[in-house]
């Protein structure tokens, strides 16, 4: 069988047009047991594959397309592609680590770049193959001495001129090394019938060196095992039956399945965070003048019980170390925002500012065992001084890492998008959108109230506008990084 280990969605910026549902569903739909996702430089949509493979009945294989450099201390366009996908657990650390060290500053020069040093040290657990027409085929010998029998040579599906003389070659090199191959189709959209509308949304052509990019073909879609035998056929037919039983060997190697619903909370540095959050919290009773109020006492015993058995006292302590610097530096934090307010531990430990008890504020409304999802404090600092927190956490804690945010067009976006591909003049979609809130209030509008568009458009360029906007909405346009969320880790990449 047939599977799809090389694929692009969406968070391939401007490039992937399909969504990663939408490979998940068609994937399942070809009756395919797994697929991967190896968008370029980047991960993001990983999360996404993993937490919906299992609605599909189909295997998720996350992955990434690399851009690998000769040398990462020059600022040097010239890169080769490579995709890595994650066999388990390691793998898959090791696969965001070197996802992480592409995009640092140091190595970043237009692409996210990793080089052979990077991969020496993060191999393990990874499966490599040599990726597309763009792909690192010559340096077979030297990967190989990196990932042994992890190491695969891609066999292309696309008709473009130098695609057969290639994959000829690149057997060649697959013989004289003894590393195995397999078919790939680097999809970029689900079917056939949408190279048009990827062609209009990439805003560039992936020329290879002799004008050829995707505006010359339009198979980089999911194939079936027939239209990959078909693809291939000038190849001999063992040589295609391999090339496609091996998609199925590289795919049941792979064996990582992310966990859901268990927590990852960095430890704080205290031996014993019961009894340091206990500490704290008898300290705050005395400064407050409520050491011998039963009323707090109760509720504070019930509080710690809960915190215990939900695994929050590390969690305490970072927040309660954090404000405690920033009150010492003289930087302002909030009161308290959100169901945290309801906590009387975190009022002792001076991570609130209002008592919960006097304004009868609920505690389960912040933690309970019956929680399905983790609750968080809200911890304000003006502005102007969040990068000097951050860079606290840091130095604290190890790496610290923004929450990205992804940014999806919506339909007027989608129809101003549209227009541009179509060279169709930008005052004529801005007045559309200003009469008109979606896609479909446009189609289903009487044309006399389109009047004024329609008498500069064609009745089959405007359909042809409409249908193109109905399938850039939606699609990933930018990334963004969330207004206040940060992830800690505990170990340095």
């Amino acid at each position: 069988m047939f599977i799809s280990l090389h694929t692009h969605s969406d968070h391939s910026l401007r490039d992937g047009f399909q969504t990663v549902k939408d490979m998940l569903s068609y994937a399942s739909a070809l009756g395919q047991t797994a697929i991967a996702l190896t968008d370029h430089g980047t991960m993001s949509g990983c999360g996404e594959g993993m937490r919906f493979a299992d609605d599909y009945g189909i295997k998720f294989i996350p992955g990434c397309e690399h851009y690998l450099a000769n040398d990462l201390t020059i600022k040097d366009k010239q890169v080769q592609h490579i995709v890595l996908l994650a066999m388990n657990a390691t793998g898959y650390r090791n696969l965001n680590i070197i996802t992480t060290l592409a995009h640092r500053p140091e190595n970043f020069y237009r692409k996210p770049r990793i080089d052979m040093d990077i991969l020496r040290k993060y191999n393990e657990g990874i499966i490599c193959t040599t990726a597309c027409i763009a792909g690192c085929q010559e340096k077979a010998k030297e990967l190989k001495e990196i990932f042994g029998d992890r190491l695969y040579i891609e066999i292309h599906t696309n008709s473009l001129k130098d695609q057969k003389p290639a994959n000829k070659h690149w057997l060649e090199i697959a013989d004289k090394y003894d590393i195995p191959f397999y078919a790939a189709q680097d999809a970029h959209y689900t079917v056939r019938t949408q190279a048009e509308a990827q062609r209009s949304w990439t805003p560039y052509d992936y020329d290879n060196g002799d004008g050829q990019g995707y505006d010359v073909c339009d198979d980089y879609f999911l194939h079936t095992e027939e239209e990959v035998r078909r693809a291939l056929s000038y190849l001999p037919q063992d040589v295609v039956d391999l090339s496609i039983k091996n998609t199925e060997v590289a795919a049941n190697r792979c064996t990582f399945k992310m966990k859901y619903g268990e927590d990852h909370y960095p430890k704080s540095k205290y031996a014993d965070p019961k009894l340091e959050v206990r500490r704290r919290v008898w300290a705050g009773c005395k400064e407050k003048g409520v050491d011998k109020d039963q009323h707090h006492i109760n509720q504070i015993k019930h509080e710690i019980d809960v915190l215990g058995k939900v695994n929050y006292f590390d969690y305490f302590l970072l927040v309660s170390d954090l404000i405690n610097w920033c009150k010492q530096k003289g930087i302002r934090t909030g009161v308290g925002r959100g169901s945290v307010v309801g906590s009387d531990v975190a009022y002792m430990m001076g991570i609130t500012g209002v008592d919960p008890l006097a304004h009868k504020l609920i505690f389960e409304r912040f933690a309970h065992t019956q929680r399905v999802s983790p609750p968080d404090i809200d911890t304000d600092v003006p502005r102007g001084k969040r990068q000097e927190v951050i860079q606290h956490i840091k130095d604290e804690y190890g790496q610290v890492y923004q929450v990205v945010t992804f940014g999806h067009m919506d339909d007027k976006a989608a129809i101003k998008r549209a227009a541009k591909a179509l060279m169709i003049d930008h005052t004529t979609a801005d007045k559309l959108c200003k009469q008109y809130d979606s896609i479909d209030a446009i189609v289903s509008a009487p044309p006399e109230s389109k009047k004024q568009v329609m008498d500069k458009l064609q009745e089959s360029e405007f359909g042809l506008w409409m249908d193109t906007a109905r399938q850039f909405k939606g699609k990933i346009q930018n990334y963004g990084t969330h207004a206040s969320a940060v992830v800690v880790l505990t170990t340095d990449p």
